[in-house]
């Protein structure tokens, strides 16, 4: 699956749907701690991880 509008390619049509949100700046996963906000949710699951590390 090769992207349109940079010609990346991709083996899943899945992976080519969220690359595309990068294009059109549609990030639909959004943090509730912070004004952050991710195009996919494996993104926000790693982004998480820092509200949950205990500060010192």
């Amino acid at each position: 699956y090769r992207c349109p509008d940079c010609g990346r390619g991709f083996n899943h049509c899945s992976n080519l749907v969220v690359h595309q949100r990068s294009h059109l700046e549609q990030k639909p996963s959004i943090c509730l701690d912070c004004p952050k906000s991710f195009t996919c949710s494996s993104q926000l699951i790693r982004h998480r991880q820092i509200h949950s590390e205990k500060k010192p």
